[in-house]
Parts: structure tokens; C-alpha cells; sequence
């Protein structure tokens, strides 16, 4: 069998696909013996390429081996289908990124042959010649470099790209996807005409072709990016604005029940100081009586309405729940943030430190301490609990939900409680030692900030 230029780049191509694929779906739920799977179908790829026709007069044509590729292509597309547990519209978009980052790092080899001459087979990959596969240290370089080449693009798209298409990610605008796989079937199309057709090879215009086909790549990748996060981007505005709506209604109904149990606990303690004066009740009953309403009662004095209110609701709920919330809190200076911004920050906060300590065992550890101090023309808020388990951090220094189930409905307490901060221009920072979950907040008071 002759070995031709094109009979080895078709089988190296083969592995260039399959690896991204394998790698960009690596975070991808897996369907059962994946790892016969994995080596079946790469058996399967590389053996098809091996034994892919190659005839004189018609396989060393542009149409023929764009064709060629793009079938091999497809084998690995639907193999990686096969091992991949995965929508076909997700796969879609990895299999577009796959193709994309193989081009770019092919593109970026040639155009460092081309500037600095090293690898002169790049003339001829897509002919008939014969090529010398002989061990040399020149043929050992050219490795070097295309490993080191492929290895920074690969890594580069799975990172800034690839790795935010999550199993729970949601994909609109499929149409733009599509169209951006046209733009890079085109442009390899058009390069193959080229290659097949520029029998001068002159430098100048090779460094431009490979110039030009970078951008593509590029502008293909910048196409995919916008997909995947202008849909995360509506989908987290979305939850924001429905948690807002919701904190609004159950500040107004918190409210209501907080004037409505005030009027009534006050009426009720005197009925029964009356009561007990008339029917003789020993003080230790009258006592015992008015300490069990003064769970209902509101204790809290913060020189803040709401956060009275959302402070009594979450007092209550933590007396159930046996876990001592302790209140040092002087907020009389939050009075130009909104009731309703205040009240999902505090409630917000609140809800998640209970939710840590409900988990803690040792009954001593069962509190939150919440502290709001004025500290010279800033407002210092911070809350701490003692928590069980490891706290992992994501994006933004704010912790990954621990919740399995609906992971993409969950964690967004903390990011309201982030989005609340930067409206008032604020900083938020969270720590987790010793066992202890600690997140700070300073505010400017009495800011003149205008929000919109």
C-alpha cells in the first residue's frame, strides 16, 4: 500500500476528533460500560479511516476529501452518541466546538510552519505524494510542536467554552448554532479549494489563508459562547425576578401577620394578667402562660421595620427548630435600602444559616449570630453559624449548592443576596473556618447612591 500524505493525516485527523470529543464530553453523564464503549469506538473511528478509499484521479480532489472528512467526522459524532448520555442539540454544539478547535490548532500549526519553515509536508498534506516516515529529530520537532499546539486549544476551549454546557444547561437559539456549523463547513470547504487549487504555495498568501481561517474558527467559538451564556444569563434574570416577586408578596403577608399577632399577643397577655387577678391563678401559671406567648411576641428591636419583621418570622422558626438565633443589631441606618431588598437579604441569609446548623449535631453549636454595627461611615452586617461537611466555592467566590436533587434551581439565595449588594454598592465576602460559615457584608451608610 502506497503511503501517501493524505493516507496519514486522514487517520491523524480521525484521533484529533475523537480526542475533543472525549474530552469536551468529559463531564457528561456516561451511558453503562462506558469504557468498553470509549474503546469500541475509537476502535471503530480509527479502523474506518485506516481503511477509507483513497483512488487515484478522484480521492485527491477538494470535494472528495472534504467528503472524507466530514464522514469520518460523523462516525465519531455518532460514536461519541453512543458513550454519551447527552442531548443531540448539545452534542451538536460539541460537535461543532470539536471540529472548530481540530481546525483552529491545525490552522495555528500551519501558520507557524509557514512563518518559521519548519515543517515543509504542509505543502503537499492533501496529495498523492509519497511522504517519508523515517524517525528524525526534524520529524520529532514537528510532534513537539503539533502536540503543544493542539494541547493549549483543546484545553482552552474545554475551559472557557466547553465546560459551561452543564447536563441541567438549556439550549435556545439552536438555529444560530446551525448556521455557525455552515460558517466553519464553509470555511474548510473553501480551504480545501484553495489547497487543492494554489499551486504556487507562495508565503505571503498562505499566512493570509491561515490568518483567515483563525478568525472563522473564532468568530464560530464567539457564535457557541454567546449561545450558551445568553441563555444561562435569561435563565438566572428570570430566577432573580421571580425570588424578588416572591420575597415582595411574602414581605407584605409577613407584614400583615406581624401587626396582626402584635395586636393579638398584646391583648391576649392582658386577658390573662386580668384572668388570673380574678380567678385566683398562682403568679408560677400566669408566668408560665406569658412566656409561652413571648415566643410570638416581637422582641426584636433593630430600628428597622423589615428587618423586625423577617428577624421575628425567622425567631420563630428557629425556637422549632431548637437553634439559638442571637441578635446584636442596630440597622437604623439601612433605612435607604428597600423594604423588600432588605427583607430577601436578611431572609435570604437567615435561611441559609439555619439550614447549615439544622445539620450540626452538637446542641451547643446550634446558633447564629447575627451582628449589624455602625463602623465610622459604613454599616458592617455578618452572620455566622457553625456548619458540618466541606464548603466548595464557584464562580465569584459564592459557594456550590450541596443540594443534588434540581442542583439548577438551587444556590440562588446567594447570588439575590450577591445581586442585592452590588445594587446598593456593597461588598459581600464569605469565609468558611474551624467550622464556622461566615459572610460579611459592608454597606455606605445613609448612601446617596441612586438605584435604578
Amino acid at each position: 500500500m502506497q503511503i501517501t500524505s493524505l493516507y496519514i493525516y486522514k487517520i491523524i485527523f480521525t484521533c484529533e476528533i475523537l480526542i475533543a470529543f472525549f474530552l469536551f464530553t468529559s463531564q457528561m453523564p456516561k451511558r453503562k460500560y462506558c469504557v468498553a464503549r470509549y474503546i469500541g469506538v475509537s476502535t471503530f473511528a480509527i479502523l474506518a479511516s485506516t481503511f477509507f478509499p483513497l483512488i487515484e484521479d478522484v480521492s485527491y480532489t477538494w470535494w472528495y476529501s472534504s467528503l472524507m472528512f466530514f464522514l469520518l467526522f460523523v462516525i465519531c459524532f455518532f460514536g461519541t452518541y453512543f458513550i454519551i448520555r447527552i442531548s443531540f442539540q448539545k452534542l451538536f454544539i460539541i460537535g461543532v466546538a470539536a471540529y472548530t478547535a481540530q481546525h483552529l490548532s491545525y490552522q495555528i500549526y500551519s501558520l507557524l510552519c509557514f512563518v518559521f519553515r519548519f515543517d515543509e509536508t504542509l505543502q503537499t498534506l492533501y496529495s498523492s505524494d509519497t511522504i517519508d516516515v523515517t524517525f528524525s529529530i526534524i520529524l520529532l520537532w514537528r510532534i513537539v510542536i503539533t502536540l503543544i499546539v493542539y494541547a493549549l486549544v483543546y484545553v482552552g476551549v474545554f475551559n472557557i467554552f466547553v465546560s459551561k454546557i452543564k447536563d441541567e444547561t438549556k439550549i435556545s437559539n439552536f438555529s444560530i448554532a446551525v448556521v455557525s456549523a455552515l460558517i466553519l463547513l464553509v470555511d474548510i470547504v473553501a480551504n480545501s479549494i484553495v489547497v487543492y487549487n494554489d499551486d504556487s504555495h507562495n508565503l505571503v498568501t498562505s499566512v493570509i489563508i491561515c490568518a483567515y481561517n483563525i478568525l472563522s474558527c473564532l468568530m464560530v467559538f464567539f457564535i457557541l459562547y454567546f449561545i450558551i451564556n445568553i441563555r444561562s444569563l435569561k435563565y438566572e434574570l428570570l430566577v432573580k425576578s421571580l425570588l424578588l416577586n416572591q420575597a415582595e408578596e411574602k414581605y407584605e403577608q409577613s407584614k400583615a401577620n406581624y401587626e396582626s399577632i402584635n395586636i393579638k399577643v398584646h391583648d391576649l397577655k392582658h386577658q390573662i394578667r386580668q384572668f388570673g387577678s380574678q380567678k385566683t391563678l398562682n403568679k408560677e401559671t400566669i408566668d408560665e402562660i406569658e412566656n409561652m406567648i413571648q415566643i410570638y411576641d416581637s422582641t426584636m428591636h433593630t430600628n428597622n421595620k423589615p428587618i423586625d419583621i423577617i428577624l421575628v418570622e425567622k425567631k420563630m422558626l428557629c425556637n422549632q427548630l431548637k437553634i439559638d438565633l442571637k441578635v446584636y443589631a442596630d440597622c437604623s441606618r439601612l433605612n435607604y435600602i428597600s423594604d423588600v431588598d432588605l427583607y430577601s437579604l436578611f431572609g435570604n441569609a437567615i435561611d441559609n444559616a439555619i439550614e447549615a446548623v439544622s445539620k450540626v449535631t452538637d446542641p451547643e453549636k446550634k446558633t447564629i449570630n447575627l451582628i449589624v454595627k455602625n463602623v465610622n461611615d459604613f454599616i458592617s452586617i455578618v452572620i455566622e453559624n457553625y456548619y458540618v461537611g466541606n464548603v466548595l466555592f464557584g464562580e465569584n467566590h459564592i459557594p456550590l449548592t450541596t443540594k443534588i436533587a434540581n442542583k439548577e434551581n438551587h444556590g440562588y439565595g446567594l447570588k439575590s443576596i450577591q445581586s442585592i449588594v452590588e445594587k446598593y454598592g456593597g461588598v459581600l465576602s464569605i469565609d468558611s473556618k474551624s467550622d464556622v460559615f461566615k459572610l460579611s457584608i459592608l454597606f455606605k451608610a445613609d448612601s446617596d447612591l441612586e438605584v435604578y
